[in-house]
């Protein structure tokens, strides 16, 4: 079933997460300028009742991600390495470890092979730099 809910205040955010949780789909509209961002990515990622619909929204996020990151490190030519860092890294690991992070920020034509040999690392705390997981994308997971 389909549901559709108007405000994603701490009242609405927590019904939505219900009812997703439940295992049905919910279209939500926000008023405010609050962020819905969390209520998405939960029900995206969460391994008991994923929402399909929240999943493929975090899904395009994550291929846009890693588009525009290998876009960056292809202008700069950041042989060296690049780091994802930021709450949505965070919450979307599992995501950012699965083939389409890597095939979206590798697929660059001509330079595909050189984008290969480029680390992505992901920071995984508030103090940038001072604990990341090295090589998350080895190349060799990717060719």
């Amino acid at each position: 079933m389909q549901l559709g809910m108007i405000g994603l205040g701490r009242m609405g955010a927590n019904m939505v997460r219900r009812i997703i949780h439940s295992g049905h789909e919910c279209v939500v509209f926000n008023r405010s300028s609050k962020d819905p961002t969390r209520v998405i990515v939960d029900a995206a990622v969460d391994p008991h009742r994923e929402s399909q619909l929240c999943r493929a929204t975090i899904g395009m996020f994550v291929s846009i991600l890693a588009s525009e990151a290998g876009n960056l490190a292809l202008k700069v030519l950041a042989t060296e390495g690049i780091y994802v860092a930021g709450g949505i890294a965070l919450r979307t690991l599992n995501m950012l470890r699965e083939p389409t992070f890597m095939r979206a920020f590798t697929n660059k034509g001509r330079f595909s092979d050189l984008m290969k040999r480029i680390p992505v690392h992901v920071i995984i705390t508030n103090a940038a730099g001072s604990r990341h997981l090295p090589g998350l994308f080895e190349k060799s997971n990717y060719r």
